[in-house]
């Protein structure tokens, strides 16, 4: 998983040689060196890294783990000179900057020295690591052949990469022949459990099943049923992650407004049944006795739905087993996945598909998103690498199949698509991703190579559509040809977090006493379990800081918390690049040491409190994004529209933004989305 770290830092290797020209004469020869040899390191780890899961070569974890080091210590040193040796952050005051050239010019050249210094012991480190790898593989060579190879290209958009989505909202009841992962005899028990009017009041019924046996997909067919939809005066289906708090409270305030709505329109509630849907992977006897304990009564006929990996020890309950697939559906649910039926093909693509097909058993253990995971990595590739690849799997297997096939996944992505994919692992549980927030922030991140005659936007988009055609993210909502909204399917979401981790990616705080990496270059938190200040020190690499929210809440500790360490944190963390903060407390003004970001390029702050940004910001020269949806900022600083480099501002209302700044993309939202 090197590509992910090392394919950015030699753009921006590159960027540095050319912006600086003549002023690192003596430096450009070992910057030409340091590129050369990561790229060829690159190559190599690559190679070998898909032996490493399968034999689990300490070499090649010590070969990765050291060429790591090295292209972060690389961007550490990139990333120091540009802060010390850029002037462009005086902007228009040229006299100014001039003058303080002149004055610190022992300075410049020392900065100069210093980064010179740090590239030729990296060179030298480099030469070292390659001498190693050279020595010790030939010692220990594999005998075991790899035959499959990852892909090396992104191909132009599939003409069904759409498909198989339950999940689209502007389709709900079309019913697609890939939607197979269930027996229609468990949606005619659960469809027929459900109009089931004999039981007065609510009545709880259990969907349960291992993670990825297809709960989800089943409750979703069958609520949006239109005979389910007309046999309910209202239906409340929620996805909760698995330690949300007062789940019960939540669902009753919605259930009530419902009820109230229909109350003003002269229902009479006592024959009016409701419909409520839980999908929250928690215990399941406390969660239904939870929400049985909270919920009004409601009409004859009134239902609770609960999702669960586990049955109930109450037996009166209604109850829907779902297991796993026996050879015949999954070799049925395979084909259909393949999204080939109906197309002719040679003999040699049919013996292939049969060799896949009769050994489907051991790599998938029958788990339909397994099935469905193997037949859309095994779409993306030539025939000829079919079996090559299902032998991989067969002789890679790691304890799980969603992890077997979900690893071999990422490996086989191209480069240009591993770092896109592992950002998205700092993303909440179960969220819904606003495609054109991620697209942005994977274009302040570099992920996006700039190709001829195409937008970043349009690039992320191709991107985001060959995730979704490879079943590794999820389309929530299109709109015409544009993915809109996407989410991760919470049984690989730990995978992608697993990997970023252990590449030194990202990483995610889980909460509890544990404090933050001072090696943390990209930061994932989320509102409810925000570190305390003492676990959140030194932070002096940290490139990117995302921070979700699960509600706002201005009386929760950690609001506070945050208000006060934030401050501190632009003091410390002068590399930052992206913020992205959403649903807390940073008080009334956005803090003046933000003007220190001097590497900033994506500042989100979607926070209710913040109504004043400080002039100030117009030091950001490198600032591209803005975003500062559902604040109260009715306006921002002419300093703000003087950034040369701004290339859109996301907001509510229009700002008041200056005539001269009319060519800048503002995109206006309404305050709710």
């Amino acid at each position: 998983m090197a590509d992910a770290i090392v394919g950015p830092l030699l753009s921006k290797l590159q960027e540095v040689a050319v912006t600086e020209g003549k002023a690192l004469a003596g430096v450009g020869d070992e910057i030409d060196r340091l590129r050369e040899r990561l790229m060829w390191l690159h190559a190599l780890v690559h190679e070998t890294d898909l032996r490493s899961r399968s034999e689990g070569s300490q070499l090649v974890r010590v070969l990765a783990r050291q060429m790591r080091e090295v292209a972060f210590e690389a961007e550490d040193a990139v990333d120091h000179f540009i802060l010390q040796a850029d002037l462009s952050r005086f902007g228009r005051h040229w006299r100014q900057a001039a003058r303080l050239f002149l004055a610190n010019f022992a300075t410049q050249i020392r900065v100069r020295y210093i980064l010179s210094r740090k590239i030729r012991s990296m060179n030298a480190r480099l030469e070292d690591i390659h001498d190693n790898s050279a020595k010790y593989s030939s010692n220990n060579e594999s005998t075991a052949a790899i035959t499959w190879r990852a892909s090396r290209y992104i191909p132009p958009v599939r003409h069904n990469w759409e498909d198989m989505v339950w999940e689209e909202s502007n389709q709900p009841n079309k019913e697609k022949k890939t939607e197979v992962s269930l027996e229609k005899k468990k949606k005619t028990e659960l469809t027929e459990l459900l109009l089931d009017m004999k039981k007065p009041g609510s009545h709880v019924i259990y969907v349960v099943g291992e993670s990825g046996i297809g709960k989800r997909h089943l409750v979703k067919k069958v609520y949006e049923n239109e005979t389910i939809k007309n046999k309910f005066a209202v239906r409340i289906g929620e996805i909760f992650p698995p330690d949300t708090s007062s789940i019960a409270d939540k669902i009753k305030g919605k259930l009530e407004t419902e009820w109230n709505k229909l109350l003003s329109e002269g229902t009479d509630l006592d024959n009016s049944s409701y419909l409520v849907v839980v999908d929250c992977p928690m215990s399941s006897t406390t969660l239904g006795n939870s929400i049985v304990e909270k919920l009004p009564k409601g009409g004859k006929g009134s239902k609770i739905v609960l999702t669960s990996t586990s049955s109930p020890p109450d037996k009166n309950v209604g109850i829907i087993e779902l297991g796993y697939l026996d050879k015949d559906k999954s070799t049925t649910l395979f084909n259909k996945s393949l999204g080939l039926e109906g197309r002719r093909e040679s003999s040699y693509k049919t013996e292939m598909k049969n060799k896949v097909r009769d050994k489907i058993e051991g790599p998938t253990n029958g788990l339909p998103l397994a099935v469905i995971l193997l037949a859309k990595l095994m779409r993306t590739m030539a025939y000829s690498k079919w079996e090559p690849a299902s032998e991989y799997i067969r002789h890679n297997h790691q304890g799980h199949p969603l992890k077997t096939i979900v690893s071999m996944g990422i490996d086989d992505l191209p480069d240009e698509l591993k770092s896109c994919l592992l950002y998205m692992a700092g993303f909440p549980d179960r969220s819904t991703i606003d495609a054109g927030q991620l697209v942005r922030l994977w274009t302040a991140e570099g992920f996006l190579t700039q190709q001829l005659e195409v937008e970043p936007e349009e690039l992320g988009q191709r991107y985001l559509k060959e995730l979704i055609f490879r079943g590794l993210v999820q389309l929530v909502h299109k709109n015409g040809g544009d993915v809109e909204l996407v989410t991760i399917r919470d049984q690989i979401h730990p995978f992608f977090r697993w990997e970023a981790q252990r590449t030194g990616f990202m990483e995610t705080y889980y909460g509890g006493s544990a404090a933050v990496p001072n090696s943390a270059r990209r930061l994932a938190l989320n509102s409810r379990k925000l570190p305390k200040p003492d676990n959140m020190k030194m932070l002096k690499k940290l490139r990117t800081l995302l921070l979700s929210h699960d509600g706002y809440n201005p009386d929760a500790p950690g609001q506070q918390l945050f208000k006060q360490v934030f401050p501190k944190l632009l003091t410390q963390s002068t590399f930052l690049r992206v913020i992205s903060l959403e649903g807390i407390d940073i008080g009334e003004e956005l803090p003046r040491e933000i003007r220190n970001m001097v590497h900033l390029q994506y500042l989100g702050v979607r926070c209710p409190t913040l109504a004043k940004v400080p002039d100030s910001i117009g030091k950001l020269k490198k600032l591209q994004i803005m975003d500062v949806r559902r604040t109260k900022v009715r306006a921002l600083p002419v300093s703000f529209w003087s950034i040369k480099s701004l290339r859109r501002v996301i907001c509510d209302e229009d700002l008041g933004r200056p005539e001269k700044a009319e060519n800048l993309m503002l995109i206006m939202t309404p305050a709710t989305s």
